[in-house]
């Protein structure tokens, strides 16, 4: 049986829509150790600003969660 929530991994590609609604090309680097940032679940390009809105999100289907670095962007969680 496949994972309900699976991470990000290095190297990942995956595109996220801007609020122009156009696709911008994303890539997973590693963590950076800090703790400023978002969650985003790559499978429905949807972002978290906090956990109460991310544990909502996952509480059913499959997700494959990022966690996006306001300083570096996308990193493995």
């Amino acid at each position: 049986m496949a994972e309900r929530i699976t991470k990000a991994v290095i190297g990942q590609r995956y595109f996220v829509t801007g609020p122009e609604r156009r696709k911008h090309p994303m890539v997973v680097a590693q963590a950076c150790e800090k703790n400023r940032g978002l969650w985003h679940c790559i499978t429905h390009d949807e972002s978290f600003q906090n956990n109460f809105q991310k544990d909502s999100h996952i509480h059913t289907g499959k997700h494959c969660l990022v966690w996006v670095c306001f300083d570096h962007g996308p990193e493995v969680p």
